[in-house]
């Protein structure tokens, strides 16, 4: 069995990461608030019983250092969010993995066991789906490509799970627990271990 872990990811580039937080706290502090996202994803990932493909905006060698523990590193292709992760999911299906799971890096307390929970409830149900509270989804994975699941949704709002669902409303899914995504700066102040880190760093 070929299990696949697609980590979806912008390459760390101050101004282009955390855009939204870098206007309210300045890109500097938001870069640095990524970078923390970043390699707390790495290290609470492992490739047990899977691949890893780090899935990057553009190519830069900061990832690769990062996620030392990654098969390989591609660059995401597509015109907009969920053209790209549907491209993500084609490839890796193309490549005869059986059980896909994406993730992304805006997730403070994303944990091995989430992902090999993820995994496992696969094998009984279509889809797997970890809600976040900004009506978003911080992991989706499927054993099959469902295409219309990534298209005509709206992005960068709060309606993509509730849409999402109802393109597979006929299928079986498993919902994880819901987490906060770390998009603005109440985000962030809402992340009681992360946002000490950044008193810690910031003040």
């Amino acid at each position: 069995m070929k299990n696949l872990l697609i980590v979806f990811a912008k390459s760390p580039i101050k101004g282009e990461v955390k855009t939204r937080l870098g206007n309210e706290i300045g890109f500097e502090k938001s870069h640095w608030v990524y970078l923390q996202l970043l390699k707390k994803t790495a290290e609470n990932i492992s490739n047990n019983n899977q691949d890893i493909i780090v899935f990057q905006s553009k190519p830069n060698k900061k990832m690769e250092s990062i996620f030392d523990n990654a098969k390989n590193f591609l660059v995401q292709n597509g015109s907009d969010l969920g053209d790209k992760m549907l491209s993500a999911f084609q490839w890796a299906f193309n490549e005869k993995y059986k059980n896909v799971i994406l993730i992304g890096t805006d997730l403070w307390n994303i944990s091995e066991s989430m992902v090999i929970r993820a995994r496992n409830v696969l094998e009984n149900k279509d889809f797997v789906i970890g809600p976040s509270y900004d009506g978003g989804y911080y992991l989706i994975g499927m054993k099959k490509i469902k295409k219309k699941i990534f298209q005509n949704i709206p992005w960068s709002t709060n309606r993509v799970l509730e849409e999402t669902l109802k393109k597979i409303k006929n299928d079986s899914v498993y919902f994880l627990g819901i987490e906060n995504d770390i998009d603005d700066f109440i985000d962030l102040k809402n992340d009681l271990n992360l946002y000490k880190l950044y008193l810690d760093k910031f003040g």
